[in-house]
């Protein structure tokens, strides 16, 4: 399994790079405003940013299952006696390695923050508690995603459907906020991304 996630940092270690700067940059801006002050430029810079970083790990996704098909990397795969499930969770595996380690500073530093220059955390615990689970989910919801776009062969869809990522999940926090509410429509995504992607996985012949 070690040997499958790193094959797959080697393929896909430009992604995991472009994260981590764009998550560093956020990190900066964030400390920036909290020292010196919100200003709406770098405010919006910041979630600019976000966006982006959403983007990315959605691309991470696409870039993966469409490599895939497109140079038949797990027909080789299979040559060397591994498993479609061993391929497949070692690719997701190294996608969630990806955000958590390029967003969990993001996050931890946010809190540090809160902590450090806002009214004591324990009056919005929850709240804080209940945005970065909104964050992480929706990285993941991007990430899983991308994933099952990747598999189409058709680059015109491909491509339509990366730009209607963002439009389809942001509504998400207009409508449900931060809370439980966003929480279960993220995981659905999650899930149903990540069961249509092993059944077409699981059904393609290597």
């Amino acid at each position: 399994m070690l040997t499958l996630i790193n094959r797959e940092l080697q393929d896909h270690a430009v992604y995991l790079l472009t994260a981590a700067l764009i998550g560093s940059l956020t990190t900066g801006i964030m400390i920036y405003q909290a020292v010196w002050g919100l200003h709406d430029s770098v405010f919006a810079f910041s979630a600019l940013n976000a966006l982006v970083l959403l983007l990315v790990y959605c691309a991470l996704g696409v870039a993966q299952m469409y490599t895939d098909r497109a140079n038949r990397i797990s027909s080789l795969l299979a040559t060397l006696a591994v498993t479609r499930s061993q391929i497949l969770t070692a690719r997701v595996l190294f996608g969630l390695l990806t955000i958590l380690l390029t967003l969990g500073p993001l996050v931890l530093t946010a809190v540090v923050l809160l902590h450090v220059f806002a009214p004591p955390l324990a009056f919005y615990r929850l709240a804080v508690i209940e945005a970065a689970a909104t964050v992480v989910l929706t990285a993941v919801a991007c990430y899983c995603m991308g994933l099952l776009i990747g598999w189409t062969t058709h680059k015109a869809v491909l491509v339509l459907s990366v730009l209607l990522l963002l439009p389809l999940v942001v509504p998400i926090f207009v409508v449900k906020g931060f809370g439980p509410g966003a929480h279960v429509i993220l995981l659905v995504l999650v899930v149903a991304s990540l069961v249509r992607l092993w059944y077409k996985f699981a059904a393609v012949s290597l």
